[in-house]
C-alpha cells in the first residue's frame, strides 16, 4: 500500500509521522519526502 501525506506549511514544525508511529506501533517506510516550507 502506498500513501501520499500532505500537510500545510504551518504544520511542518511538528513530528506528525513520529507521533503516528508511537501511538499505533505502525511500521512505516518513507521512500521519498519533499518539504516545501
Amino acid at each position: 500500500m502506498k500513501l501520499l501525506l500532505s500537510f500545510p506549511s504551518y504544520l511542518h514544525e511538528e513530528p506528525h509521522i513520529a507521533e503516528v508511529i508511537l501511538e499505533t506501533g505502525a511500521k512505516i517506510n518513507i521512500d521519498r519526502a519533499n518539504v516545501d516550507a
